[in-house]
Formats: C-alpha cells, sequence, structure tokens
C-alpha cells in the first residue's frame, strides 16, 4: 500500500518515515502531557506536621521503655524517674556519703567472718531519702561471683532494711572464710517496679594475718603470775594485726587476769584429764575498736554468789565457758560487745548483765546457752543497739527472773525454751 504526503501530496511506500519531495517527516506524533510539579510549601505542611508525630512516637516508645542504670564499677550512680532524682551508693554503716567500691578486710587463715555492707540513698540534695525511694523497688539482690579452691567461701545475705543500720535503705551481710589473699566481686541489682534495672559493684579484698600460737609446752603459762606475764609480753611485742592464740593447760588460775594491751584469745581445754578453771576476775579492757578476743571452754568458778567472773569494756565472743557462783558472771560495760554462744550459767545471782554505753555489734545470734537457779539470767540495760537480739536454742530454767529488759532492747526469744 501506499501512502500520501500529508504535506504536498506526494505518493510514498507505506513504510516511508519523510517525503523526499518536501523532506518533511510523515510519522504520527502524540502529544507528551507534562506532569505538574506540587509547590514544595504543599510538601512541606503534609509532610512535617506526620514526621514531628512519629517523632513524638518514637521519643514517647523510648521514655516508657525500662531503662539500665550501671556504676561502671564505682560502687554509687545517679538514677531518675518520673518522680525524682536519687544518688545510690554502697558503703560502710556510719558513713552513709562516702561511697565504697573497694573493701579492705584483714583475716585470720579458716576464720569466719561477717560484716555489714549498706546501700544508701540520697536525694539531689544531702538528705536521705531510703524510704521515698524503696516504695518504688520492686526487689533487691546481692551476690558475690567467688568461689575458691581450698573451702574458701564468700557470701552476701539477701538485702533488707536492717535496726544494725537503720540510715541505710537496706544492708546485707557478707560472710566469708579464706585460707590465702583473695578478692571477690559483690554486684547489688535492684529491679524497680517500672522496670528499670540498676547495678551497683563493689570489690572485697580480703588479706590473710599471721596467726601466733603459744602452747604450755613452749611457754609458762602454769600459774595465774605465769599468764599475766605472758599476757603483757603478748602485748608489747606483737603486731596489732596479729591472731594471737594462748592455749591454756587443764587446771586452776587463782587470781585476777586482765587482757589491757591488745586482743587475744584464751582458749582452754576439754580433754577428759580436766578443764581450764579461773576463779578470778577476767578483765577485759582492750576498747570497742580492733579484734575480737575469743575465749572458749574455760570454767569460771565463784564463790557464793560473790564478785564478777568476767567484766569487759571490749569486744569478747565466749564458746562453750561456764560460770558457777558469781554475783555477777558477766558484765559488759563501756563501748563493748559480748556474744555467747553455748555457754552455761549456774547459781548466780546475775548471770549475763548487759550495761554497755556505746557498742559495735559483732554478733547478735546467742545461741545454745542455759541459763540454770540464777537471781536474775538475763539482765539488759544501759543503751539499746538497733539489731535484733536472737537467743535460739537457749533454755532458762527456775531462775527467779529470767529476763530483765530495762532498756527495751528488742530481743528475740521465739525459739528459746522456759522451763
Amino acid at each position: 500500500m501506499e501512502q500520501k504526503c500529508p504535506y504536498c501530496g506526494t505518493s510514498l511506500p507505506q513504510e516511508a518515515a519523510f517525503c523526499p519531495h518536501c523532506v518533511r517527516s510523515v510519522n504520527k506524533r502524540t502529544q507528551v502531557k507534562t506532569l505538574s510539579l506540587i509547590p514544595r510549601r504543599r510538601v512541606l505542611r503534609t509532610v512535617l506536621p506526620l514526621l514531628v508525630f512519629l517523632a513524638f512516637l518514637l521519643g514517647w516508645y523510648l521514655s516508657t521503655r525500662p531503662k539500665t542504670c550501671d556504676d561502671g564499677g564505682r560502687a554509687t550512680v545517679a538514677y531518675t524517674d518520673a518522680d525524682g532524682s536519687y544518688q545510690l551508693l554502697l558503703g560502710w554503716m556510719g558513713d552513709p556519703n562516702t561511697p565504697a567500691p573497694e573493701l579492705w578486710q584483714d583475716a585470720e587463715a579458716g576464720g569466719q567472718y561477717r560484716f555489714p555492707t549498706c546501700l544508701f540513698v540520697h536525694d539531689t540534695g544531702s538528705s536521705t531519702a531510703a524510704h521515698t525511694f524503696m516504695q518504688r523497688v520492686e526487689h533487691i539482690t546481692a551476690r558475690f561471683d567467688f568461689t575458691g579452691d581450698q573451702g574458701e567461701y564468700i557470701t552476701y545475705t539477701e538485702p533488707a532494711p536492717n535496726g544494725y543500720c537503720p540510715e541505710a535503705a537496706a544492708v546485707s551481710l557478707v560472710d566469708f572464710q579464706v585460707w590465702e589473699d583473695s578478692s571477690a566481686v559483690g554486684t547489688w541489682t535492684v529491679t524497680m517496679k517500672n522496670g528499670d534495672v540498676i547495678t551497683l559493684r563493689q570489690t572485697l579484698n580480703v588479706e590473710v594475718i599471721q596467726t601466733l600460737d603459744y602452747y604450755p609446752e613452749d611457754w609458762a603459762m602454769g600459774t595465774t603470775e605465769e599468764l599475766q606475764a605472758l599476757i603483757d609480753e603478748i602485748g608489747e611485742t606483737t603486731e596489732p594485726s596479729n591472731v594471737v592464740n594462748v592455749h591454756l593447760p587443764a587446771g586452776n588460775y587463782e587470781g585476777d587476769v586482765t587482757i589491757g594491751k591488745r586482743p587475744i584469745n584464751l582458749l582452754g581445754v576439754t580433754e577428759e584429764e580436766g578443764r581450764t578453771v579461773f576463779t578470778g576476775t577476767l578483765r577485759i579492757t582492750t576498747g570497742a575498736v580492733g579484734w575480737i578476743n575469743e575465749i572458749q571452754d574455760i570454767d569460771f568458778v565463784g564463790c557464793g554468789r560473790e564478785g564478777v567472773g568476767v567484766t569487759a569494756a571490749a569486744r569478747v565472743h565466749m564458746l562453750n565457758c561456764t560460770f558457777t557462783g558469781w554475783k555477777t558472771a558477766v558484765l559488759v560495760h563501756g563501748r563493748s560487745w559480748v556474744n555467747l554462744r553455748y555457754c552455761e550459767f549456774t547459781d548466780n545471782e546475775e548471770g549475763f548483765h548487759f550495761n554497755a554505753s556505746e557498742s559495735n555489734v559483732s554478733h547478735s545470734i546467742f545461741d545454745g546457752n542455759r541459763f540454770t537457779e540464777n537471781g536474775t539470767a538475763l539482765l539488759w540495760e544501759g543503751i539499746p543497739v538497733g539489731a535484733s537480739i536472737s537467743f535460739p536454742e537457749n533454755v532458762f530454767s527456775h531462775n527467779g527472773t529470767d529476763i530483765d529488759n530495762r532498756s527495751g532492747q528488742v530481743i528475740d526469744i521465739s525459739e528459746a525454751v522456759f522451763q
């Protein structure tokens, strides 16, 4: 077929794209529509509010998600929620404003030790805000990541408010036993009711100290005079950090003995041939600050409810001792603390008389003691301590007065037996 040029009328082949006569294109053209551009201002008015709304949603979402606060090993961290700002820190009792990222403890190899570590909470000022903060807390946990190779252990009790340190939001008791220099990292985790998690850390460093043992085979200690001379010499010649054990022979010590220059452990005997007996007063006056005097396996025998068996103005632990025939078997006074475990008090006017003006509590559990036929078994006066004192497995039998609690001390006798 042929086609004609629309411009000059010349006959052209059907497939021709131009006319050779007038040299013009004979292809049909389609008008292309031009896209109209949306004005930039209209775009901004449409898109910008949407972006703002999306940013608001993102910010709201992030603000409602639980957050994590970590102290970075400094034992203190700042925390802010919708109701306020707080400063949390782990520290020592009596020093609520100073973080303690590292704890240093001296210990005897194989000795069992306990000390408190405290969580303090302050608001943005300097005042304590423990009560307000704890209302927002779901729970608190604490633990040490430590396992030794020779039977060492170190643990935290569950943190909780404790009268031992009433200004702290929570107190946890650290128990440990080591045989060589050791360290462990303790971690407190505070989980808030809103899901936030706060982490604080402490490092405990334990240095094993030298233990000195004095035996009757090597040192004169058979009489009261010899024992007193040895105690005085030890006070002059040993380092304050040393643990000193004096292993006493079986037999009687007549007359008074004084431990006054440094803490000393007096360890009696329990063999079949006899026990160590004191018929005079044992005075312990080394003060409340320092090591604990351990008094073990000694019989204190008075004469017809007269005198004082042990008078202590120091920190003393007594284990498996007996007291018979004293006006006051054990008198606690001054700045001191005395703990009794598995001791027996029989036929004394007063068994245990606590009358301290200030105490640094070293052990609040008085377990396994027996009070029989005393005028007053337990007389507690002086300044009450913040910790609750418990008497599990104690037996009170045929005393004139079992417990005379004049100071109003918190005493737990729920596991004691009264006959």
